[in-house]
């Protein structure tokens, strides 16, 4: 539900926030920290440490202090509705819906913005040819 509600903001014309991969580092770091420890791996609590560190350095403590707000929000609203065993078909074919104008509004715009700056520039030759005329 979250992506369907980040690429809603997207669709919208927001642009994602410049350290969204520290702040997605954070969210999966205390994600994480719930499941069984892996031997293999840093521990949960140092992953949790160390995307705090690079967040607080990159984007400042109130920007950390959003992103561990939501991931706190995000992680009591995803127990409570897998303890009520909610799913929503609905939510599901939304999404896609909501993927795929994102899909098309990336290659709209991929397809435009160089359609537009070279009609700029045509325009602008067309301009400079017609001032370039000799006065007769």
């Amino acid at each position: 539900m979250h992506t369907l509600l980040r690429d809603i903001m997207l669709m919208l014309g927001s642009e994602n926030h410049p350290c969204v991969s520290l702040m997605r580092d954070l969210a999966i770091a205390m994600a994480d920290e719930r499941l069984p420890a892996n031997c293999k791996d840093a521990s949960p609590q140092v992953r949790v440490d160390t995307a705090i560190e690079a967040l607080r350095q990159a984007a400042g403590g109130l920007a950390l202090a959003d992103t561990a707000a939501t991931v706190a929000h995000f992680a009591a609203m995803t127990i409570t509705v897998d303890a009520a065993g909610h799913s929503s078909a609905e939510a599901r074919k939304l999404a896609a819906v909501v993927a795929g104008t994102l899909r098309f509004r990336a290659r709209f715009r991929s397809l435009v913005m160089p359609a537009a700056l070279l009609a700029i520039a045509g325009l602008g030759v067309v301009i400079g040819m017609h001032l370039a005329k000799p006065a007769a």
